[in-house]
């Protein structure tokens, strides 16, 4: 189980399991007042090779049955029911390319301060070599 403030990941290594840990989460949650909500739970089957009998599988919960998905969202990683990363890894790295970019105008600046100061706290000069020149901070 993966339990994250309002959001909750039950795993198992077969469809019956999160059957089981959705049912005993629904019951424990009413003990204290708590509702899930059907409307917000989805479920996915992540596999490389899904079992050919899975593909009309449900999970219910109060015998309503819950919305199937093949990919979502958790802690800001995209899981896919194949397990693959391959859309993640790109998502992630054109946002962070994204956020490069947005910077150069900031690198190119020639306001910027390049003034370092030496861990020791001490105001010892430190020499800053650019390709063009080379100058004293």
């Amino acid at each position: 189980n993966l339990p994250f403030a309002d959001d909750i990941g039950l795993i198992g290594e077969s469809l019956s399991i999160p059957h089981e840990l959705l049912d005993r989460l629904e019951e424990k949650s009413s003990q204290f007042g708590l509702e899930i909500s059907e409307d917000k739970t989805k479920w996915m089957l992540m596999s490389r090779r899904p079992p050919a009998d899975s593909i009309n599988e449900k999970i219910t919960l109060k015998c309503a049955p819950l919305e199937r998905v093949d990919k979502f969202k958790y802690f800001g990683s995209e899981k896919t029911c194949s397990g693959d990363c391959i859309q993640d890894i790109s998502t992630k790295t054109c946002a962070a390319l994204q956020a490069i970019c947005s910077l150069n105008k900031f690198w190119l600046s020639r306001n910027l301060d390049t003034t370092i100061q030496h861990p020791d706290c001490t105001n010892s000069p430190i020499w800053l070599r650019s390709m063009d020149h080379e100058r004293q901070a």
